[in-house]
């Protein structure tokens, strides 16, 4: 929703990722680490079904998830776990 809010302020749905990505990480000072996918760096992973630089809304329709190198939603803290496993529920 944050996302979807952003778009809707103005930004393109590329520079909203990137709000939440590498921009919240150089903000923190830990761009280093995290923030891009790049060899080297800690990165967990959406894989989304549809675009989200042609419609945000597209970072609500997960297809998997990849935690600590781990694919699936096993992985994932309780509520994110739940958020995931209803957005799956809500797209079949």
């Amino acid at each position: 929703e944050e996302l979807q809010r952003l778009v809707e302020a103005g930004l393109t749905p590329f520079d909203a990722l990137s709000a939440a990505t590498r921009r919240a990480a150089e903000f923190l000072g830990v761009l280093d680490v995290v923030g891009t996918v790049e060899p080297g760096k800690q990165a967990d992973l959406l894989l989304l079904e549809a675009n989200p630089l042609e419609d945000i809304s597209s970072t609500q329709k997960i297809a998997g998830v990849m935690v600590a190198c781990q694919y699936g939603l096993h992985h994932l803290r309780p509520r994110a776990r739940r958020t995931a496993l209803e957005v799956l529920t809500k797209r079949g």
